[in-house]
Formats: C-alpha cells, sequence, structure tokens
C-alpha cells in the first residue's frame, strides 16, 4: 500500500528510480561558454535590466551621501551666518534628496519599460516569422 502525506492525506506520488533519472546534457554548457562572447557583442541579449536593481542601490547610497553633506552644510550655515539660512539649507537638502531620488526611480523605471517594449517586439517578430 502507498504511504499516506500527514498533511494533506493522499498517497505520496511515485518517486523515480536511480535509474530512470536523466543526467544533464555537457554540451550545453560547453555550447553556452562558446557563444558567451558572440552574444555579448550581438546585443541580442540585453544586460541592463539584470544591473538596474545594483544601479539603482548605488545611486540612492550616492544622493544619500551628497544630502549629508548638504545637511551638514546647513549646520554650518545655521552657526555661521543665522539659523533661517540654515534651516533654509536643511529643508532644501532633504527635498533635494526626495526629489532625486524618486526622479532616479522614475527613470530607471522608463528605462526598464524600453527593455520590456523591446523583448515583447522581438517575440512578437520570432511569433511573426514562424507563421510565415
Amino acid at each position: 500500500m502507498d504511504e499516506m502525506d500527514p498533511i494533506s492525506g493522499q498517497p505520496e506520488p511515485e518517486r523515480p528510480r536511480d535509474d530512470e533519472i536523466l543526467e544533464p546534457i555537457a554540451d550545453f554548457a560547453d555550447k553556452t561558454r562558446q557563444d558567451g562572447w558572440k552574444r555579448f557583442f550581438s546585443f541580442e541579449t540585453l544586460y541592463f535590466p539584470v544591473f538596474a536593481h545594483y544601479v539603482f542601490i548605488v545611486f540612492v547610497v550616492l544622493v544619500l551621501l551628497v544630502g549629508l553633506g548638504g545637511i551638514v552644510a546647513a549646520f554650518s550655515l545655521m552657526a555661521r551666518v543665522g539659523f533661517s539660512d540654515g534651516m533654509y539649507g536643511l529643508l532644501q537638502s532633504v527635498a533635494t534628496v526626495a526629489v532625486l531620488i524618486v526622479g532616479g526611480r522614475l527613470w530607471l523605471e522608463l528605462t526598464m519599460v524600453v527593455f520590456k517594449m523591446n523583448e515583447a517586439l522581438q517575440d512578437i517578430r520570432r511569433h511573426v516569422t514562424k507563421l510565415k
């Protein structure tokens, strides 16, 4: 009798024997290595969507560092010139950081939309050429 799954109460599916499990094809890895540079220079594979996340993280870190410098400068201005001038510089620094982060995110999203449109157009082209 089949063993029962303790959670679902259903019989457990049969598992393949060791001799039934297929080995991976080694030729695929060799072909990928050979075509790597060819694909890299042909621009058929787009790498920016992979790196966009990291680009945004680096951008946010740089903007926060510049914003921190602006905040320090605003406190220095408060001590040297006056409270109102320093407070204006502080608010300006915080607002600039917020606008730059949101603007950078929007720019990256628009760029990603262009890449997604490119992928969709390539899929359409492949489908149309198969129909011919």
